[in-house]
């Protein structure tokens, strides 16, 4: 309940902030590297860049006094990437987004951390961290024994904590079973350079971000990493029949 009360402590001065910046807002543009697409016509997604770009300046100092000293550790981060209708300006070019797709501009996504008691300067990781984390990364932080609950997560708190590498988390397997808009319901492995589809589909996704073309030759090396990813499917294809899966949305 403390948890609970805190986020809406936190929901109140986003609220604030959002209700003494609106008229600001409105008509701005995100600085640096994020911008929406002038064209689009959509007032929500037209504001909430500007909005969260705001919000994390605020970061440290900002938030109300956490009760009985719990650790003031604040993650953002989305659920999937943006709609097809934005485009994003970062240093590797303009990035249209894939909402609902399985293409990495659908799933990788940017989260922020602060956590001003261990985290005193600001830095990037480009490691593989997925949602299954969250859950043994905040109890290690908690204290609570890994033997008390299962997860199929593995903690990055050493990450936060200055690791620069995570060893046992080279790849990511990833269920996809949308139950909107009639996408395609899949499963895959990737790391940060490959993926791999339950259809025997496999993409370098550095070189073919968009993955239009399949790898037709791949090296031995690359073989390497198909097979291995192949297994992980297979074990959980033996753990999790796919054929079992609900993709009927009932309400």
């Amino acid at each position: 309940m403390k948890f609970i009360h805190y986020l809406d402590q936190w929901e109140l001065a986003k609220l604030k902030f959002l209700q003494s910046n609106k008229a600001a807002l409105a008509g701005t543009r995100t600085s640096g590297q994020i911008q929406t697409d002038p064209n689009l016509k959509t007032m929500r997604y037209r504001s909430t860049l500007p909005a969260l770009a705001g919000l994390l300046p605020a970061f440290s100092g900002s938030l109300p006094a956490q009760p009985d000293k719990l650790p003031n550790i604040v993650l953002i981060m989305a659920d999937n990437g943006t709609h097809r209708s934005i485009k994003t300006r970062t240093r590797s070019g303009m990035v249209q987004g894939a909402k609902g797709q399985t293409i990495n501009t659908g799933n990788h996504v940017p989260m922020v951390v602060s956590w001003p008691d261990k985290i005193t300067d600001g830095r990037v990781f480009t490691g593989l961290i997925d949602f299954a984390d969250f859950l043994p990364t905040l109890c290690e932080v908690a204290g609570i024994d890994p033997a008390s609950y299962m997860t199929d997560g593995k903690s990055f708190l050493d990450v936060l904590l200055g690791a620069e590498q995570r060893p046992g988390k080279e790849e990511i397997f990833i269920h996809y079973t949308p139950r909107w808009g009639g996408r395609v319901h899949s499963r895959w492995v990737m790391n940060s350079e490959y993926k791999l589809y339950r259809d025997g589909g496999f993409f370098n996704t550095i070189k073919d971000p968009g993955e239009t073309a399949p790898l037709a030759d791949p090296s031995s090396q690359e073989k390497a990493v198909r097979d291995h990813f192949d297994g992980i499917l297979s074990k959980m294809e033996q753990l999790h029949p796919f054929d079992q899966n609900d993709t009927e949305f009932k309400n």
